[in-house]
């Protein structure tokens, strides 16, 4: 299966428990409130659901431009224990964003992008996997 020209890997485990919550996440959430809102349709963005497959990251926050092409952050966030992900639900992203993977009591930092669409006609959600790049913040 693949999204935007990205593979969506599953690993043993977790990693299909992160799938799964993607899954549902996308077939699921595309009829939001939020999705009807005049703002949304005047300029279409997408959510994002965070996921780390390797099971190492224990929290994610998000950076990167709004539909209003504000620069804006999105509050660091637990990832979910089952399957790895949070939804970041209700702000609605346009381009690159930045996420940065951290490790509960130390020091390190991962950081990966991803690339969200203004297409009106595409999804409302797209799905964000970590990829091993370690920082040494």
């Amino acid at each position: 299966m693949t999204r935007t020209g990205k593979s969506l890997r599953v690993s043993p485990g977790r990693g299909v428990a992160g799938l799964l919550a993607v899954a549902l996440a996308l077939a699921g959430a595309s009829g939001t409130a939020y999705a009807g809102s005049a703002e949304v349709l005047a300029a279409k963005g997408e959510q994002v659901i965070a996921c780390d497959e390797t099971g190492f990251w224990d929290a994610v926050k998000l950076r990167g431009r709004n539909i209003k092409g504000r620069s804006q952050t999105a509050p660091l966030k637990r990832l979910d224990d089952g399957a790895g992900c949070h939804s970041f639900v209700g702000v609605w992203w346009n381009g690159t964003v930045t996420l940065t993977w951290v490790k509960d009591g130390s020091s390190r930092r991962g950081e990966s992008t991803c690339e969200t669409s203004a297409d009106p006609d595409g999804p409302n959600w797209q799905a964000c996997f970590y990829e091993p790049r370690l920082s040494a913040r």
